[in-house]
């Protein structure tokens, strides 16, 4: 903690090793709101409205982007979503997440689609929780005491910040995105509002590829 200097633990290099090529690198954004947004669902029900997937063939490939974003916020479009997501994940590589948050969901769509339900479990079996990685084999005295991918992504990339972006954080992009789907906000707005929700959902998972790239520099002794 003194040092100012990142601890690295000789268990990085082999969790790093887990990880299949191609890697896809996984973020949804959801939706819960006190009174339901969409008729049949309950108070509270989390709805997933929207992801980004950054895939890489290997570190030094060049990425490239996928996204979905509800087309019309005022409608479920869960199937819709998760018949595109399971298309651009395909059948191979791991697929990196940040938290358990995202096999959470998969596993909510896993029942609410069960003609869906195969690809959807095959695609749980390749689930990495680049969070637990770093927990288990790295501290920075800049996480603070935290994991959270906003702690850690300033300590270990310090060239890249949220702070740019009009939508920072996940309960902003919730707020954003149940005034699309009230109807509260239209035409020029909402189309800024959609921008802006993508721009966000991507920078999660560049922020997840980045991190990778400097846990495999941190495992091999490149950088302290």
């Amino acid at each position: 903690m003194l040092s100012g200097k990142a601890i690295v633990e000789p268990g990085l290099s082999a969790a790093l090793q887990n990880i299949e090529w191609p890697c896809h690198y996984l973020d949804f954004e959801t939706v819960a709101t006190v009174l339901p947004l969409y008729p049949t669902f309950g108070c509270h029900r989390q709805v997933v409205t929207q992801f980004s997937i950054h895939h890489r063939g290997s570190i030094d490939a060049e990425p490239s982007h996928s996204e979905y974003l509800a087309g019309d916020p005022k409608t479920n479009c869960e199937r819709e979503l998760t018949e595109a997501l399971i298309e651009k994940l395909g059948e191979h590589g791991s697929i990196i997440v940040y938290t358990k948050f995202e096999e959470k969901r998969i596993e909510a769509l896993r029942d609410a689609f069960p003609d869906l339900a195969a690809p959807l479990q095959s695609i749980l079996g390749r689930l990495l929780d680049l969070e637990k990685m770093i927990e288990g084999n790295v501290y920075h005295p800049e996480f603070r005491g935290s994991f959270s991918i906003k702690k850690v992504l300033p300590a270990l990339v310090p060239d890249l910040s949220y702070a740019e972006l009009n939508i920072r954080d996940g309960d902003t992009a919730i707020a954003r995105f149940a005034r699309m789907a009230k109807g509260e906000v239209s035409g020029d707005e909402a189309e800024t509002t959609r921008r802006q929700l993508l721009k966000y959902c991507e920078m999660d998972t560049y922020a997840m590829l980045k991190l990778h790239e400097v846990l495999l520099r941190l495992s091999s002794g490149a950088i302290e």
